[in-house]
């Protein structure tokens, strides 16, 4: 399933990347935020090469003040055995990536962001930036609440916070168009 995961998001055409921005929620969702905060949401598109990545290995960071404060895994809602028993090694690495490639190239530029990373590799050595995203209540908190942990994400300490069990409930969670999809199979 993680293979064709990564595949419905893949595209190789510049008309295929048009029509999806232009249907995409989330693309429109981010416009308004950005119309919305002129002078502090400055939107870039980036395109680069597609990098295969299982959906439990994207992770959200929080960066305050040049510093990596926190960090989630970035699909929450959903439980992965086996963040359990690899969330060291994955800390471990996005650490050390963080610190030796990101943060100096962040200084002065980016002191309060979010960053997405995906971490690849047969051994899950290597690590990328997804995305840079503003450090606003507007971007989702994984794992974290803008309101009740600011604080910490903020401040630290450190945190790597991922699901240990199940959600229950997620169905409440859902976008209407989804949850109508679902209990119309049901």
């Amino acid at each position: 399933i993680n293979a064709e995961y990564g595949q419905l998001l893949k595209v190789d055409k510049a008309r295929d990347i048009i029509v999806s921005f232009i249907h995409s929620k989330r693309v429109y969702m981010d416009m308004i935020i950005a119309l919305e905060h002129q002078a502090r949401f400055k939107e870039h598109f980036v395109v680069r090469k597609w990098i295969n990545m299982d959906p439990d290995m994207e992770f959200r960071g929080f960066v305050y003040g040049g510093k990596l404060t926190q960090i989630s895994q970035y699909n929450h809602h959903t439980y992965f055995p086996r963040l359990i028993e690899l969330k060291d090694v994955i800390l471990k690495r996005i650490l050390d990536f963080f610190t030796n490639r990101v943060e100096p190239k962040l200084k002065g530029l980016f002191p309060e962001c979010v960053v997405d990373f995906a971490v690849v590799g047969e051994n899950l050595d290597i690590v990328w930036i997804i995305e840079l995203n503003p450090f606003l209540p507007t971007t989702d908190g994984a794992l974290y609440s803008w309101e009740k942990d600011i604080d910490i994400i903020k401040n630290g300490p450190l945190e790597f916070r991922i699901r240990t069990k199940k959600m229950l409930g997620i169905k409440a969670e859902l976008d209407d168009d989804w949850r109508k999809i679902l209990e119309e199979t049901a």
